[in-house]
C-alpha cells in the first residue's frame, strides 16, 4: 500500500512538472505573439502617409486591423494629416486609438490604451513620385496588459517605439511608376516584470536593427482607379532580447524565444479617386515577425486634399 502511494505522488508530482513546464511554454509563445502584434502595428503606422498630389494639405481618417498567426488582432480608428512645407518637402502625423482588441493565449488588454502616435517627413523630387525620394518616419503606443500564468492574474505594461529612415529613386515604365529603396530601422519592443502571489515573470523585451530593401509600383488603371504594391524584407543587423523568465513555487522556466532572420513582407492597396480632393483606399498586407509568427493587415482609409 505504501510502495502504490509513492508511486502515485510520484506520478502526480510528475504529472504537474510537465504540464508546468507546457504551460510556461504556453505563456512565452503568447508574450512574443503579442509583441509582434503591437511591432506590426507600429510598422504600419511609420509606414502611414497622405498622398498629397499637387495640393499643399491633406486630412484622412483610416480603419485598420491588425492580425497575428496563432489568434489575436487589434481593430483601431485613426486621423492623419500633412502639410507641404516647400515644393519638395512634406511633414505629416497619425493618431490612433482601439476599437477593440483580442490579444494571444493567456493576454488581455486591461483598461484603455492610449492612443499611438506616428510622424513623418518626407522629400520627393518630383510630385510624380519620379526622381530622388526620402523618408524619416516614428511611432510611439503602449497597452496596459493582463497576463494569466498557472490561475493567477498579473498585470504589466507594453511599451514599443520605432523609427526608419528610408531613401529611394522613382522611376516610369511602361505606365508603372517603380520605386526601389533602401531603409534602415530600429524598433523596440518591452513588456514590464510583474509578479503575482507566487508567481514571477520577468521582463520581455526586443530591440531590432535591420537593413530593409524593397521595391514600390504603383499604376493607374483608369483615372477612377490606381493599384500600388509594395514587396521587400527587414535583414537583420542587430538584436538584444530579453527572453521570457517565470517562477512559480520556486521552479524557474526560460525560453530563448526568437530569431534573426530576415523578414519579408508585401502590401497591396487599391485607390479610388472621386475627384482631385478626395479618395479612397482599401489595402492588405502580411509580413514575417521575430519570434516566428506571421501578421497581417488589413486598412481602409478616406483622405481629402485641399
Amino acid at each position: 500500500m505504501k510502495k502504490n502511494m509513492i508511486h502515485i505522488i510520484s506520478a502526480t508530482a510528475l504529472a504537474l512538472s510537465v504540464s508546468s513546464v507546457a504551460h510556461a511554454q504556453s505563456v512565452a509563445d503568447s508574450a512574443g505573439r503579442t509583441s509582434d502584434l503591437y511591432r506590426n502595428s507600429l510598422q504600419t503606422q511609420m509606414d502611414r502617409e497622405v498622398d498629397l498630389r499637387d495640393s499643399n494639405a491633406g486630412v484622412g481618417t483610416y480603419l485598420d486591423q491588425n492580425m497575428i498567426s496563432g489568434g489575436g488582432n487589434t481593430i483601431s480608428l485613426g486621423v492623419e494629416g500633412a502639410y507641404k512645407l516647400l515644393d519638395q518637402v512634406t511633414i505629416g502625423g497619425s493618431i490612433q486609438a482601439p476599437l477593440n482588441t483580442n490579444l494571444p493565449g493567456e493576454y488581455s488588454a486591461k483598461g484603455s490604451q492610449g492612443p499611438s502616435i506616428g510622424a513623418y517627413s518626407k522629400y520627393q523630387e518630383n510630385q510624380d513620385g519620379t526622381g530622388f525620394g526620402a523618408k524619416l518616419s516614428g511611432a510611439y503606443g503602449q497597452q496596459k496588459l493582463g497576463v494569466k500564468a498557472y490561475d493567477q492574474t498579473g498585470q504589466t505594461r507594453l511599451y514599443g517605439y520605432g523609427v526608419q529612415a528610408q531613401t529611394g529613386y522613382g522611376f516610369e515604365q511602361y505606365g508603372v511608376l517603380v520605386t526601389p529603396y533602401v531603409g534602415v530601422s530600429y524598433t523596440n519592443m518591452k513588456q514590464n516584470s510583474f509578479s503575482s502571489q507566487d508567481v514571477s515573470v520577468g521582463k520581455f523585451s526586443e530591440e531590432r536593427t535591420s537593413m530593409q530593401f524593397g521595391v514600390k509600383a504603383d499604376y493607374r488603371i483608369d483615372p477612377i482607379f490606381k493599384v500600388d504594391a509594395d514587396a521587400g524584407l527587414h535583414a537583420n543587423l542587430s538584436t538584444h532580447r530579453h527572453g521570457f523568465n517565470a517562477t512559480y513555487a520556486s521552479d524557474r522556466y526560460s525560453y530563448g524565444v526568437g530569431d534573426d532572420k530576415a523578414q519579408p513582407y508585401i502590401n497591396v492597396g487599391v485607390t479610388a479617386d472621386f475627384d482631385k480632393q478626395s479618395s479612397v483606399r482599401l489595402s492588405g498586407g502580411a509580413a514575417q515577425q521575430s519570434y516566428d509568427n506571421t501578421a497581417g493587415v488589413v486598412d481602409l482609409s478616406y483622405q481629402y486634399r485641399f
